[in-house]
């Protein structure tokens, strides 16, 4: 009888458990697709090495992109240290 009830309150608290982790997935957006949704032309630029944020010109439509070579950096960083 005692052994009844303990396993059922473990089931439950399994269930418990697994409805807050799935909700918490949920709502980080593990379960979502993105989709692309602009009709814009797209243009490839090779020779950009680690690109990291784009930002949109409202009133042009240019993309800005960063980038950064890093591992350029580092290659530099490693000779130069004695």
């Amino acid at each position: 009888m005692i052994l009844k009830r303990i396993l059922v309150v473990l089931a439950v608290i399994l269930i418990l458990v697994g409805i807050m982790a799935v909700r918490t997935l949920h709502l980080a957006g593990v379960f979502k697709t993105i989709k692309p949704h602009t009709g814009c032309e797209r243009l490839v630029i090779g020779g950009m090495p680690g690109p990291e944020d784009i930002t949109i010109h409202p009133g042009n439509g240019l993309a800005y992109i960063s980038s950064d070579d890093r591992r350029a950096r580092a290659d530099v960083r490693e000779l130069s240290v004695p």
